[in-house]
């Protein structure tokens, strides 16, 4: 993995545990629950498409728009 995609998928998961989503790291890939528990998305450690971080970003910015948070 390149420096910019370490840099990019570091940044993304930032973003997501800023928003209040809840990142657990798997084997080959990193898990994301959003603040109200219904929706998971997985970010994949090495993936293939150039334009993956930005279109991860974007989907989990798409979902789950106030909503209430879980509880736990």
């Amino acid at each position: 993995m390149t420096g910019s995609a370490r840099r990019e998928r570091e940044k993304l998961l930032k973003d997501l545990e800023d928003r209040g989503w809840q990142v657990t790291k798997g084997k080959n890939y990193y898990t994301a629950w959003c603040p109200c528990g219904k929706h998971r998305v997985t970010v994949h450690l090495t993936p293939s498409d150039p334009t993956y971080w930005f279109n991860r970003r974007k989907h989990t910015e798409r979902i789950c728009q106030g909503q209430k948070p879980r509880e736990n």
